[in-house]
């Protein structure tokens, strides 16, 4: 969130209002531009789209002249985000002969399934399970 609008007091100042006076749908294009590149929809009591063409977008919810802001269940928290990325490997279990065939693009391994279990919680790797071809064999 953009520092100018961080707080609702800094909004209000910017804008000539008093402290405890409610901020109307009307200013939104003012809030706008202080935020800079962030496009502000409002849903609820009032609805506006904005029409900016900013690419950062926020919907607001106006209930009983208090704006809140409304979650995005699609949107990734940072701290579930992984920032390390992983080395693919695809795998293959053959029950029968208690053995795991594991490629990286590059070399094809056999481990057996105890090894591959052990090594399958690495931070460093992602496994991506195949299945055998019932009509190649493969």
């Amino acid at each position: 969130m953009p520092k100018s609008i961080e707080k609702p007091e800094y909004i209000k100042k910017a804008l000539g209002l008093n402290r405890d006076a409610p901020v109307p749908v009307s200013y939104m294009d003012k809030v706008e531009q202080l935020a800079g590149s962030l496009a502000l929809n409002i849903v609820g009591d009032s609805t506006r789209i904005s029409k900016s063409k900013s690419d950062r977008r926020a919907t607001l919810i106006l209930s009983e002249g208090h704006y809140s802001l409304a979650l995005n269940p699609r949107r990734l928290h940072p701290s579930k985000l992984d920032r390390k990325q992983k080395s693919p490997f695809v795998y293959r279990e053959d029950g029968v002969n208690n053995v795991v065939t594991i490629y990286n693009g590059k070399t094809v391994k056999s481990l057996t399934v105890g090894q591959f279990q052990k090594g399958k919680n690495s931070d460093s790797y992602s496994f991506i399970p195949i299945e055998k071809n019932c009509k190649t064999g493969i």
